[in-house]
């Protein structure tokens, strides 16, 4: 490991589509980028508008300029165009994205990175968490659209991959259908229609009481903030009085910046992954400088502590490739290097509790 060099470059090309529908995004991470630069750094960042030049003219500009690292592009398709460059793969760079499928000759390319917010990276440390803790019934309800069913797929192969079984799961297309959806999952509509078969059979002033299913021992909410909002009520409200609790899990798209107490308390008893500068706001001079220049939008801060990981991780990646185990600890989570030279992320569990959030401490969630 002392033998390695880390990369240091002198002159570091900034790929970013700067103009056009990401520029806004685009902005926040190039000054996240920015923002990790040591103001007595003699490093020089060129950053170049992938929207507005063509890629013969980066081309010129990194030979011209003597870049020596090169950090993005941001969309999938321009990672790979850029990739069939010689002049761009003769250069140590660091992808700001990575495709949905890796061609074998693009994985060979030893010196080609991956970094993105990739939701699939919570999707895989669920995955985790359950069978750690010996989870042997899941359910999922997600939302019925492209994202949402991209990310079941995702759930449903891992746990069938880990398992050799299918997880229990169920989609609601817009929010008038939460509730059904729920009473679904929890097979309260059965229980409801036997109630009314033996209300038929023996009257109507018999006592009864909805039953919800008892061998689904955890619940993953594959939805937006919005939704979940929703979501976690009906969970309440359908699961028998006499029933053990059930613990429900949900992913970063359930967390606003600056929530309210009650919007908090919604959300009570549910465990969540989200970034550890969001949660534990570390890094305060960094939330001050953020407040100055951006927006506080909860995903433009997520892009903002995205640029700033890129260019921390410029100087770990040689180790962290040597020492798979080993991990950076960034502002979007707890970095290290997989095979393939994508960047592995993983996330804080946190939990809503009487209106506050509170991080989890390991092995705790």
């Amino acid at each position: 490991l002392l033998s390695v060099e880390p990369y240091k470059p002198t002159s570091i090309a900034l790929l970013l589509p700067l103009s056009g529908k990401l520029a806004k995004q685009a902005m926040t991470i190039r000054d996240g980028f920015l923002s990790a630069k040591p103001f007595d750094s003699l490093t020089t960042v060129h950053v170049l508008d992938t929207g507005l030049l063509e890629l013969k003219d980066i081309e010129n500009i990194i030979v011209e300029r003597g870049v020596d690292f090169i950090v993005g592009p941001l969309e999938k398709e321009t990672v790979i165009s850029f990739q069939q460059s010689d002049v761009i793969r003769a250069v140590p760079r660091l992808n700001l994205n990575i495709p949905e499928i890796l061609p074998t000759q693009l994985q060979n390319l030893a010196r080609s990175y991956y970094f993105s917010l990739s939701p699939e990276d919570e999707i895989d440390q669920a995955i985790e968490l359950f069978l750690e803790k010996e989870v042997k019934t899941p359910a999922v309800i997600y939302a019925d659209n492209s994202l949402g069913r991209r990310l079941h797929e995702r759930f449903n192969a891992a746990w069938y991959a880990a398992t050799e079984k299918q997880a229990e799961s169920i989609a609601f297309r817009n929010r008038s259908k939460l509730g059904e959806a729920v009473q679904q999952l929890l097979d309260v509509d059965a229980s409801q229609a036997r109630i009314a078969e033996m209300k038929r059979l023996f009257g109507a002033a018999l006592e009864t009481e909805t039953r919800s299913r008892s061998d689904i021992d955890a619940v993953y909410v594959i939805a937006n903030s919005q939704q979940t909002r929703l979501i976690k009520p009906f969970f309440d409200v359908n699961i028998s009085a006499f029933g053990k609790r059930l613990p429900i899990y949900a992913s970063s798209r359930s967390y606003v910046v600056d929530e309210s107490t009650q919007q908090k308390r919604d959300l009570n008893g549910m465990f969540f992954t989200e970034m550890p500068w969001l949660i534990k706001n570390t890094e305060p001079q960094l939330h001050k400088l953020y407040e100055t220049i951006g927006e506080q939008q909860t995903q433009l801060k997520k892009l903002f502590a995205f640029g700033h990981d890129a260019y921390e991780l410029i100087f770990a990646l040689k180790q962290l490739t040597i020492l798979p185990s080993e991990s950076f600890y960034g502002l979007t989570g707890k970095l290290s290097v997989k095979d393939n030279l994508a960047i592995k992320r993983q996330l804080s569990w946190s939990r809503y509790l009487q209106g506050k959030v509170i991080v989890q401490s390991e092995g705790s969630n």
